[in-house]
């Protein structure tokens, strides 16, 4: 991490890289150092549990999604990780027919102890420093909740109208950075319904004005991200015009701030 981020500010200085590329690379980074703790951590936990499986035998995966800047691609050098922990299903895990270990769990703990494991490896401080902080609050509710939840639990939650809004405007930045491809698909799809399959109101406005001036309040002087005229005045706006228009304009469902401003322009 240390050596590739020199590398990317060597180039930022020079003026090598517009910003776009800039945190586009920070953000891969850290998508790279996060798959290969995940990949770590996961094949510990298959040796001491077993793998998930759903009731009817098949495989239980697990996804991971990106969300803020990271979830953007926009991160900056200091930013940390905001992640949610999603597993495909109840069940329970299940070793290997010839394996000696008997001890199995449940998915949901599987995939809430594979978060930990993931959020104490990547915090962890070393004589190269740490690697990433991992925020987990943007959960389905937040740190009161459990860390991982399901695809179902997730829909359940947003559908039926405990989702707030600024739940609904944080997901306008989610992707999914582990998972396979099918996962991925599904745990987008999930998403996209929890986002945008709620009708706009005029209120709604007024909503995500009040929570931008609360964060203003708190924000130091000079703050360039948090004070009057800051990043997230950027933010916020293009992400309530996303929970505007994406319920029926798919194309500016976009997590990337710059894009999805392109596509609402275009819309």
């Amino acid at each position: 991490k240390n050596d590739q981020q020199l590398c990317v500010g060597v180039r930022d200085l020079l003026a090598k890289e517009d910003i776009t590329a800039t945190t586009a690379a920070l953000s891969d980074i850290a998508e790279t150092c996060l798959r290969q703790v995940v990949l770590r951590e996961q094949a510990k936990l298959v040796q001491k549990y077993g793998r998930p499986t759903t009731p009817d035998g098949r495989l239980a995966e697990v996804a991971i999604l990106a969300m803020g800047k990271f979830g953007g691609q926009e991160m900056n050098y200091h930013s940390d990780l905001d992640l949610v922990f999603l597993h495909e299903a109840d069940g329970h895990t299940q070793h290997e027919p010839l394996a000696r270990r008997a001890e199995t769990t449940t998915n949901q703990h599987f995939a809430s102890e594979l978060g930990q494991r993931i959020i104490k490896a990547t915090g962890r401080l070393s004589a190269y420093g740490r690697l990433y902080e991992v925020d987990a609050r943007l959960r389905p509710t937040g740190k009161s909740g459990p860390l991982a939840v399901s695809l179902e639990e997730f829909a359940r939650y947003f559908a039926e109208g405990d989702g707030r809004l600024w739940e609904r405007q944080a997901l306008c930045r989610a992707r999914v950075v582990f998972g396979s491809p099918e996962m991925a698909s599904t745990a987008m799809a999930t998403v996209g319904r929890a986002a945008f399959d709620h009708p706009w109101r005029r209120e709604h406005a007024e909503e995500v004005r009040r929570m931008r001036h609360r964060m203003e309040e708190t924000a130091s002087e000079g703050n360039v991200k948090l004070g009057p005229g800051g990043i997230v005045d950027i933010e916020f706006l293009v992400q309530m015009l996303q929970l505007k228009h994406g319920r029926h304009n798919p194309e500016v469902r976009t997590p990337n701030t710059l894009a999805a401003l392109a596509a609402l322009n275009q819309a």
